[in-house]
């Protein structure tokens, strides 16, 4: 609830929001716009807010591919979603970083947005730069489940 950048959520969201402010006139044009509207078969994304509300973060989440469909296009609203969910993650890995003390850290991303960790990786790295540390970034082979299993000693 409070903090979820980068998330399925966090990026469908934005891609929802992007789509409706391109809709009113309150944002810039997307082709965020049709591509939530098809994806939720509506005319317009407006259609589709109860939709949106009923459905939930879960039903929200199912919107995130599309900001890396939008990119991979030149969309630069979509790229700006990315970037700005990117730099937050970025910012709670310095944050972590900064507790562990000097040398290198080792970050290991999961979750169901590392199918796009070509896109991913190279912005991480990319918003990372800078602040004098090393950072080895990778995406976790393992379910984040089976890291907890092991720590239990069930597997």
């Amino acid at each position: 609830l409070f903090g979820d950048a980068g998330s399925g959520f966090a990026l469908g969201q934005g891609a929802i929001l992007a789509a409706l402010q391109a809709e009113d006139g309150s944002g810039a044009p997307t082709i965020l716009h049709d591509m939530v509207a098809a994806q939720c078969k509506k005319d317009r994304a407006l259609d589709a807010l109860s939709d949106f509300y009923r459905g939930g973060k879960t039903e929200i989440a199912r919107y995130a591919p599309l900001i890396f469909k939008a990119h991979a296009q030149g969309d630069t609203v979509a790229t700006e979603i990315l970037v700005r969910n990117v730099r937050a993650i970025a910012d709670n890995v310095r944050a972590l970083g900064n507790r562990m003390g000097k040398g290198e850290i080792r970050v290991g991303l999961c979750g169901g947005l590392t199918a796009e960790s070509d896109v991913i990786l190279p912005l991480l790295q990319d918003a990372l730069a800078g602040d004098g540390r090393k950072y080895i970034l990778s995406v976790a082979k393992a379910q984040p489940i089976q890291g907890g299993l092991y720590l239990a000693g069930l597997r």
